[in-house]
């Protein structure tokens, strides 16, 4: 084997191995998110906070899955199963004006979690764990 031919294929394997580790660091959108595992954790980091128990900003709770599920004061559902372009809690997370994106006062949350989050909406916003009455933290 020559000097190019050698080159060549060292060449190819590489781009290889770069392509399928490249492929295996993208989100699979098909892979069913877990509320229990992946979701409630981003909202009790975010949200929670000026939407729990202690503090609910505009009479809004998110502080357990069925209070997330619950109509707002506007009449708007905060989450509409398979519906990210009704579930009043997605669109307030990708809004355009800063005094109407969530959460307020603070950077919007990372790609990576808003994503997550539109594609648990997608698939139904299924609950998957023991009480949806559950207070976030103990379900984490």
């Amino acid at each position: 084997m020559n000097r190019h031919s050698f080159l060549l294929n060292i060449t190819l394997i590489l781009v290889s191995v770069l392509t399928c580790n490249v492929q295996a660091e993208k989100p699979n959108i098909d892979s069913k998110v877990s509320f229990s595992e992946q979701v409630a954790p981003i909202l009790q980091k975010r949200c929670v906070s000026c939407h729990g128990s202690k503090l609910a900003e505009s009479g809004y709770r998110l502080d357990s899955y069925r209070s997330l599920l619950s109509e707002m004061v506007s009449g708007q559902q905060a989450v509409v199963s398979g519906g990210v372009a009704e579930s009043e809690l997605f669109q307030r997370l990708i809004h355009e004006d800063d005094d109407l994106r969530m959460p307020a006062e603070a950077n919007s949350l990372p790609d990576a979690e808003i994503e997550l989050i539109k594609n648990w909406i997608e698939q139904g916003a299924v609950y998957d764990g023991v009480s949806p009455d559950q207070i976030l933290k103990y379900s984490i």
